[in-house]
């Protein structure tokens, strides 16, 4: 019977079709997918010109779709097991408060708390955006290498963190202007021991 409600559901409210697409993906399936690269500094997990790729991004940014969001905690959690053991905290790459206020959560740290060993990272807000700025989407190449510049600031934390791996972390890379402006923020503001690793979902 909920199987007749869901397909009526389906029919009368169809899902997106990036969510469509992504229906017979499973975390075990999707981690196929994953492949490093290394573009701006910033290690890759995947290519976002493949088509499942981008509509598990496009589902989890802009559709809260947490089927999508699993799917992307699969490849961060792949990578990060490939990593030697030591106290780790995450960083996403902070949403301005009006975009955030708007979305209703940060597309970022929802992927980060669903990877499988949840209970062992840390996620801290070291970042935040102190004023809004256009979507480096709708922007030329040369207009998003300078809309980012001064946008992040620190945000302390009484966290000795000279023996912590930091992992900064974004959905998609394109020009590598956010991950640059968000990395050197970190770079000036902690401890010179500290490890930074920039990771992005997709390039």
């Amino acid at each position: 019977m909920l199987d007749i409600f869901l397909k009526i559901f389906e029919i009368l409210f169809p899902s997106h079709s990036s969510v469509r697409l992504l229906k017979t993906e499973t975390p075990a399936k999707f981690i196929r997918l994953f492949s490093i690269q290394h573009f701006a500094n910033c290690i890759t997990l995947s290519s976002y010109s493949h088509p499942i790729i981008r509509s598990a991004i496009n589902a989890n940014k802009f559709h809260n779709n947490n089927h999508a969001s699993k799917l992307l905690a699969a490849l961060l959690q792949t990578w990060f097991n490939t990593l030697p053991n030591k106290p780790t905290i995450f960083v996403p790459i902070p949403l301005s408060s009006t975009r955030e206020r708007e979305r209703g959560y940060n597309q970022v740290t929802k992927v980060i708390n669903l990877m499988t060993n949840n209970e062992k990272i840390l996620i801290k807000n070291l970042l935040v955006r102190i004023r809004d700025t256009k979507p480096q989407t709708k922007l030329i190449r040369e207009q998003r290498l300078i809309n980012l510049i001064n946008v992040f600031e620190y945000k302390n934390t009484n966290l000795e963190l000279s023996n912590y791996r930091v992992i900064l972390v974004d959905d998609v890379i394109t020009t590598g202007s956010t991950m640059k402006y968000a990395y050197n923020v970190l770079k000036q503001n902690l401890p010179k021991e500290c490890e930074i690793i920039c990771i992005a979902l997709s390039h």
